[in-house]
């Protein structure tokens, strides 16, 4: 396993153009919301306002664009038929398919995760955390988010096995299925004026919606937590399943 891991670091940081953009996106995702913050005109709002104030380059930087150039990354391992060599040389599917959450899930959002932290706390620090009930947790869930995010694409675009639909897979998942489930709920129990169903926290783009908040219900934190769980753990499956077929191009 761990020469597994060590090769997969070494392609994701000799990528060259991938890896790059990946940092780039990550280091300006911070610079982004802080520059969108001083555009109103209360700067020394506390973290939950702040947040609430740039939550949409936090969207689209976290939910489509770091992932959609992940899943190209991805997708060039069944291109350059790296993913068949591995099999070849005797690997065990679940081992490689373990190996990647670790190496390159785990690695890509703690690249992702971390410059974000790093202004949260500053921001924090300074200005205090508002509403939040506690930090500690905002920090917690936010990688969980972001983990979520990171290794779902990551297991689509291995079940995909293809360059193309890997590259379509974020705004599949993240931006078209997650947004219209999110859309639909608020519309439909909202007009009749019902809360929306605590259920609906199980979908990422409403977990990103509402862990800017700051203010936690239990039953948020068990459904993003399990949200992640289930369907990292059910696509692992499924990879390791593809992977079995042994029949990439």
């Amino acid at each position: 396993m761990l020469k597994l891991a060590k090769a997969d670091i070494y392609r994701f940081f000799k990528s060259g153009i991938f890896s790059k953009i990946l940092i780039l996106l990550s280091c300006l995702l911070p610079i982004v919301m802080f520059l969108i913050s001083l555009t109103f005109k209360h700067n020394d709002a506390g973290l939950d306002d702040f947040l609430i104030e740039s939550q949409m380059p936090l969207l689209m930087i976290v939910m489509l664009a770091i992932p959609t150039i992940f899943a190209v990354f991805v997708g060039t391992s069944y291109n350059s038929r790296l993913a068949y060599y591995e099999i070849m040389d005797g690997n065990k599917p679940l081992k490689i398919v373990v190996t990647k959450i670790i190496s390159l899930g785990l690695l890509l959002s703690t690249i992702v995760y971390v410059p974000f932290a790093i202004l949260c706390g500053i921001v924090g620090g300074v200005n205090g955390f508002g509403n939040m009930e506690n930090p500690v947790l905002f920090f917690v869930l936010t990688y969980v988010i972001f983990a979520h995010i990171i290794i779902a694409t990551l297991l689509y675009s291995m079940i995909a096995r293809n360059l193309i639909l890997a590259s379509f897979i974020p705004y599949i998942r993240m931006g078209f299925l997650d947004l219209l489930v999110t859309m639909f709920g608020e519309v439909y129990f909202l007009a009749d004026g019902k809360d929306v169903p605590a259920f609906f926290d199980v979908f990422i783009y409403n977990q990103m919606g509402k862990f800017t908040s700051g203010v936690y219900s239990n039953s948020f934190v068990v459904y993003t937590i399990l949200s992640a769980v289930i369907e990292i753990a059910v696509l692992a499956s499924i990879a390791v399943m593809v992977y079995r077929k042994k029949k990439f191009k």
